[in-house]
């Protein structure tokens, strides 16, 4: 079909405001084949109507065509390539429609009618897409939950996941298995990888997605099924991009497989970066594992309240979640941790509670630096139970292996600090043990790093990593520690 496009405008109208859209999200195909679908047979035309209003459609050309088509259903008319030609050459609008031409084009490339609901349900979600970036892009998060709603009621039409299931069917259905990326790590879904600036977080996805690529070994010991990686390097240049490929893949030991893609610039996602990927991840079937490094880059920008932000954080889960079960494919997002100490790995990811609700899974990476052991917390839906596990840096290979679970290697990052500081120290109580924890803060028995240290240290001990002495209760290392 020629791709005819008459002069249309890339923004969305929203009362009186025009927002201008970088990267407006429709489907070409979806609006040719629904007209096309609709002169096959006027027959699928209350189908339709139930779904998509003349605005629905991107193409200014379409928006004629459709209202023209939905004149001549009111009054109870056919439409076809003539009738509708005819209709809109009464109208004046026959050319800004594209001419008799493309009328005809519409309905001879059309296999089919037989899909034109579904079409339909594309050019929607498309239309729905657009006005989401748009309220995105004014920091309307109101409209976007609003939005959420009507499109979540629609697809609940005809969709399996919205109709009542018996415990019987359910038992004996049967489901495909789970698809990972990084078996017991990194599943089909939207996970989250959190650490400290500069701890490595790069290293470790670019590791893993090179052994994607290859079908080879993560971390030192998963073996991983083979297929296309992306990684989206945002923080990057080609240049150290080059180098830190030939770091973790050095010269004669082993060669590039074509099956890594670099990218160091893409959109936002409320500003067609979601599209984008939905594209690339359609041109590329094969694809396994999509890394975002970091997740800031892409995140929608957002409005100052918290409730803005506890909206546009849960949104990112809202656009990749769909991309990463529509094509099986993994999604790793990077991102960064607080600076404030917690005990609870999910309580240190930077954002709100909106951010970890939203994904399939979390895992953190804890290292003190200047340190090459490390933690690497995971959770997730699909991950059976959460677990800790011991990972050392390498920096000869510039790669990450996992030793084990961590509770074979004396527990969290932060208990070891204060073993560390009780075996330089000796003895301490609560407020120095927070004192040299955080250095340039006042500690007080009321503030949050005083309470933090006091958690961590009742856990250590409770682990049996220290012990309190009954008389001045300060804490120690066990005695077979300190004389080790």
């Amino acid at each position: 079909m020629d791709t005819f496009y008459p002069d249309h405008s890339d923004s969305a109208t929203t009362g009186n405001r025009v927002v201008h859209l970088p990267f407006p999200p429709f489907s070409l195909e979806a609006e040719q084949s629904v007209l096309g679908g609709l002169m096959l047979d006027n027959s699928t035309w209350r189908e339709v109507a139930d779904i998509l209003g003349p605005e629905d459609f991107y193409r200014h050309n379409h928006q004629r065509i459709f209202r023209a088509i939905r004149h001549l259903a009111k009054n109870h008319q056919p439409f076809d390539v003539i009738t509708l030609g005819d209709t809109l050459y009464k109208e004046g609008k026959l050319d800004e429609a594209g001419g008799l031409s493309y009328l005809g084009e519409l309905a001879r490339d059309t296999p089919s009618a037989a899909n034109t609901e579904a079409y339909a349900l594309i050019v929607y979600e498309k239309s729905m897409d657009r006005q989401r970036q748009a309220a995105a892009l004014r920091g309307d998060w109101g409209e976007i939950e609003k939005l959420n709603r009507a499109i979540e009621a629609r697809r609940a039409r005809g969709d399996e996941r919205y109709q009542p299931i018996t415990d019987t069917e359910l038992w004996h259905k049967e489901f495909e298995p789970v698809r990972w990326a990084v078996p017991g790590l990194i599943p089909e879904g939207v996970t989250i990888l959190a650490g400290s600036p500069k701890l490595g977080k790069s290293w470790l996805a670019l590791g893993v997605g090179v052994a994607v690529a290859a079908g080879g070994v993560a971390l030192g010991s998963i073996r991983v099924e083979q297929g296309d990686a992306l990684y989206l390097a945002l923080e990057d240049s080609r240049r150290r991009l080059k180098k830190r490929l030939q770091s973790v893949i050095p010269p004669g030991y082993g060669n590039p497989t074509g099956r890594m893609h670099f990218v160091t610039a893409w959109p936002r996602l409320h500003a067609g970066g979601a599209e984008r990927l939905d594209d690339w991840l359609t041109e590329h079937p094969d694809t396994r594992l999509v890394i975002i490094d970091t997740l800031e880059k892409i995140r929608p920008q957002t409005a100052s309240h918290d409730r803005g932000q506890y909206t546009a954080d849960y949104l990112i889960g809202d656009l990749l979640t769909p991309l990463s079960q529509k094509h099986n494919a993994s999604i790793l997002l990077i991102h960064h941790t607080r600076k404030a100490v917690c005990d609870d790995p999910l309580e240190q990811i930077s954002g709100t509670l909106g951010l970890t609700g939203g994904v399939d899974g979390v895992m953190v990476l804890r290292r003190q630096r200047g340190r090459a052991d490390a933690f690497l917390y995971v959770t997730g839906r699909d991950i059976e139970e959460e677990k800790d596990y011991a990972v050392e840096w390498d920096a000869k290979t510039t790669t990450w292996t996992i030793r084990g679970e961590a509770n074979r290697y004396l527990g969290s990052d932060e208990r070891l600090s204060i073993i560390e500081l009780l075996r330089k120290h000796g003895a301490l109580n609560i407020k120095e043990i927070a004192e040299l924890l955080h250095p340039d803060t006042e500690i007080t028995r009321d503030g949050n790093e005083y309470q933090a240290t006091k958690k961590l240290v009742h856990r250590a001990r409770k682990a049996g990593k220290i012990s309190q002495d009954r008389f001045d209760k300060r804490y120690h290392l066990p005695y077979e520690d300190v004389l080790s």
